[in-house]
Order: structure tokens, then C-alpha cells, then sequence
């Protein structure tokens, strides 16, 4: 088979009309595209539901249903070059612990990538930037701790580039979970910057 080679998946076992260093050389661009850093399709979308971007409250939301963010500027200071991912807990909080300590580390791998906050409110420097992470309680009301949260650049329904958002408090989130989460807002960051 030195002028033709074999399509694989969809249509395998028939011909392929191209000689074999056409379909080489498409493979290494394919090869490149997947491993340059391209930007994969976002997995969560924006709106109001439990595994959405949120621009503004979800209408369930006790202190402001369905009303506007105001976003702390020294988030929307660090979006400027990054993501900004944080977790919000207190050191003594054996509840919160394992969720700080899971962001810590999985943070590290994308250093390069977003902008990391751990935020603890036991530390005299980082409680007021934690206080303010109040306004990403998913529900409102008494903000459970660990709060963990993430902020990128998203398109709302007009096609406008604003802040969006997800949080999630108490409770330790799957790893994988997280992960897909960080890409999202990598992704989300990369399309509208």
C-alpha cells in the first residue's frame, strides 16, 4: 500500500483517493492542532440552571433572584490576563479542609493558566478578598464554607462579552468534575478575549 492508504473509523476498510503523504501530512496537523493549546468547545454553556455559566443569580437565589453580580474588583482586575479560580475556607474547618487542599493541588496544574486564590478567612491578609466572595454563594442567605468558585469571560444571549460565573459551597467536589469545570473557563476565556 505505498500510494493509498486505508481510511480508519467512519467508511474503514475503503480507499482513500489521497496518496499516503497527503493523508501524513494530515495527520501531523491534526496531531499539532490537538496538542498546540487550541481551544476545545466550552462543556457548560450560560444560563440559570445548576451546571450553567451564571451572568446574573438564579431566580431561586434568597437574597437577589435573578438580579445582577457585583463583581469584587480585585476579580475582575485579575480577569484581565486569566481566569480566576478561588476557594473560600477557614484553617480549623475540618469540613472545608479536604476542599481547600483539592483545589491547591489541582490549581497547580494549570498555573499557567488561570490566576489561584486560596483564601482563607483565619488569615488576617485574605479576609476581606474571602468576605467579598460572598456574592458567588450559588444560593444566598448564610454562605457555607468552602466556597469555591470560578470566573471567566463568557457571551451572553446578545453576543456581548461579560462575566460569568460558578460556585458551589461546603461539600468536596469530584476531581474530574473540577477539572472539566478549570477547562470550561479556560476555554470560555480563550474564545472571548
Amino acid at each position: 500500500m505505498n500510494e493509498y492508504s486505508y481510511v480508519f473509523g467512519k467508511g474503514a476498510g475503503k480507499r482513500d483517493a489521497r496518496p499516503a503523504f497527503a493523508l501524513m501530512v494530515d495527520a501531523v496537523i491534526i496531531s499539532t492542532a490537538a496538542f498546540s493549546g487550541c481551544v476545545t468547545k466550552p462543556v457548560y454553556g450560560v444560563g440559570g440552571g445548576e451546571s450553567d455559566w451564571r451572568i446574573n443569580y438564579k431566580d431561586q437565589h434568597a437574597d437577589n433572584p435573578g438580579g445582577s453580580v457585583t463583581h469584587p474588583q480585585w476579580v475582575l482586575d485579575a480577569l484581565e490576563s486569566k481566569p480566576v479560580i478561588f476557594v473560600v475556607h477557614q484553617t480549623g474547618c475540618a469540613s472545608c479542609q479536604p476542599q481547600a487542599d483539592r483545589m491547591n493541588e489541582i490549581a497547580n496544574r494549570y498555573a499557567n493558566k488561570i490566576i489561584f486564590y486560596d483564601l482563607d478567612l483565619a488569615t488576617s491578609g485574605q479576609y476581606n478578598q474571602g468576605q467579598s466572595c460572598v456574592v458567588y454563594d450559588p444560593n444566598g442567605g448564610k454562605t457555607g464554607i468552602a466556597l469555591t468558585g470560578m470566573v471567566t469571560k463568557v457571551k451572553d444571549v446578545s453576543g456581548n462579552v461579560v462575566v460569568g460565573w460558578h460556585a458551589w459551597e461546603g461539600g468536596l467536589m469530584g476531581e474530574d468534575e473540577v477539572n472539566t469545570w478549570i477547562k470550561d473557563a479556560i476555554s470560555h476565556y480563550k474564545i472571548n478575549s
